[in-house]
């Protein structure tokens, strides 16, 4: 003997198939506490969704027992909709009454005695599993060679295709707002695409492999990216809206120089290590194909016969990561002695820069000096403090990094901008910061350290192949 829940699965499958276009199917329920309605229809995308209504016996109820006319009116029967009644408590005699009024009222609906049936749970079964009726794809971006940006689109399931498909991904995802990238779905019927569910996904730029999941109509799942999509609630107007109409050009590659000087307080020289620390994580963050890093250290000069010397590259064309473990390497070291307080051989290490630049070196130069004393004239000078024992001349050497195409300085100071010596506004302009106050975001994109504008894009790219 066939199970009668089983019977009116069926039919509640078979029923729903059948719906299209604005064709609406009625389910009325009576049961053992009550008539509960379930008007099914598809929305736009294809997608089948129901409303319900439950009114207790209590309420369907004159003089004590079941109105006829409350029991129809509770079953919101619809002459232009399919109607299937379902009687899930058969034994009791409001359920059987209402049974026998509701098939006198609509003569051609299909009724099944099922005891114990849930009808909900079984009508949110047979939508999980039923075939897509419309094409789902995901909305991607394409750049063309000049950047410009055009909507393209990621098939993910095609008509028929069913609850816990899966379909592998190769995404792009560019730099967003705190918004994060959209990852919308739409479905596709007579040319006319129509938006099925919005989820957004905050992950650091970069290619990711992912899965897309139908988990039931109108409900995708993304698996394997780093942050689990959410809810998006921006309109589909909202999302074309940010997108620009370009992509901005990539970043040039750049190759930071940092020129500290190491001797002096240990408390001031542990603090400018640190800063160039900052400075060479926000060159690794920049973008580009990787930027390369040269730390160039320098102190005083010593005026005596062999005099150690005062400049050394200690990292020459590095990457960001072992940039910082030299400047780490260096803070651990004690200080050099301060030697002449008036001057240091801030001269030799811009001559010294200009050397480590060579005319085969591609990428954009950006030179950062971090330091406090000034360097030494090349010649005797009226401000009386000692020449440059190598007669380095820094003017020339400023002149000479300068003539280099895309060349930038700045320079942070001990002490304030305002009270620094002339030479470091002579040297940075107003790319000049003192130690207690620098924006380091805002010098470091001054120097070429990330993007010259925002790169948002709120859609992914498909990498594809």
């Amino acid at each position: 003997m066939a199970d009668p829940g089983e019977e009116l699965q069926k039919s509640l499958t078979k029923s729903i198939r059948a719906l299209s276009g604005h064709h609406r199917l009625i389910v009325v329920e009576a049961a053992a506490d009550g008539i509960n309605a379930y008007r099914v229809s598809r929305d736009a995308t294809g997608v089948p969704a129901g409303r319900f209504w439950h009114r207790t016996w209590e309420d369907l109820s004159a003089d004590g027992a079941p109105s006829k006319d409350l029991v129809v009116r509770a079953a919101r029967l619809d002459p232009d909709a399919a109607t299937l009644l379902a009687c899930t408590f058969p034994d009791g005699a409001e359920p059987a009454q209402a049974i026998a009024w509701l098939q006198a009222a609509v003569p051609d609906a299909q009724t099944h005695m099922a005891p114990g049936a849930a009808i909900g749970e079984m009508l949110r079964a047979v939508i999980a599993d039923e075939p897509l009726t419309q094409l789902y794809e995901l909305v991607t971006l394409a750049a063309d060679p000049t950047g410009r940006l055009r909507f393209t689109g990621r098939v993910l399931f095609p008509v028929g295709s069913r609850r816990h498909d899966t379909v592998p991904l190769d995404l792009r995802f560019h730099p967003t707002d705190d918004l994060g990238t959209a990852l919308a779905v739409v479905s596709w019927s007579d040319r006319r695409f129509r938006l099925v569910s919005v989820q957004r996904a905050t992950v650091p730029p970069g290619r990711y492999e992912a899965i897309a999941e139908l988990d039931r109509p109108g409900r995708v799942r993304f698996h394997g990216l780093p942050d689990d999509p959410v809810r998006d609630d921006r309109t589909w107007d909202e999302l074309v809206a940010a997108v620009p109409e370009r992509l901005p050009p990539a970043p040039p590659d750049v190759h930071l120089v940092c020129a500290i000087e190491t001797a002096g307080p240990p408390e001031q020289v542990a603090a400018r290590l640190d800063r160039a620390g900052q400075f060479v994580r926000a060159a690794a963050a920049g973008g580009g194909r990787g930027p390369t890093v040269s730390l160039v250290a320098y102190g005083p000069h010593a005026f005596v016969r062999r005099p150690p010397p005062a400049v050394k590259v200690i990292a020459d064309r590095r990457s960001p990561e072992d940039a910082q473990r030299v400047l780490d390497a260096l803070r651990d070291r004690e200080p050099g002695d301060p030697g002449y307080p008036r001057a240091a051989a801030v001269e030799c290490a811009l001559a010294e820069v200009e050397r480590l630049l060579t005319a085969a070196d591609t990428a954009r130069p950006a030179l950062l000096v971090i330091g406090d004393r000034p360097p030494h004239p090349a010649s005797v000078h009226p401000s009386e403090v000692l020449p440059c024992p190598a007669a380095a001349d820094w003017e020339r050497a400023l002149r000479g990094l300068q003539r280099r195409p895309g060349f930038v300085c700045g320079a942070v100071t001990d002490r304030p901008a305002r009270r620094a010596d002339p030479f470091w506004t002579h040297l940075a302009g107003d790319a000049l910061a003192g130690q207690d106050a620098v924006d380091v975001p805002g010098l470091g994109a001054r120097l070429g350290l990330g993007p010259a504008e925002p790169r948002h894009v709120p859609f992914p790219f498909d990498e594809t192949t």
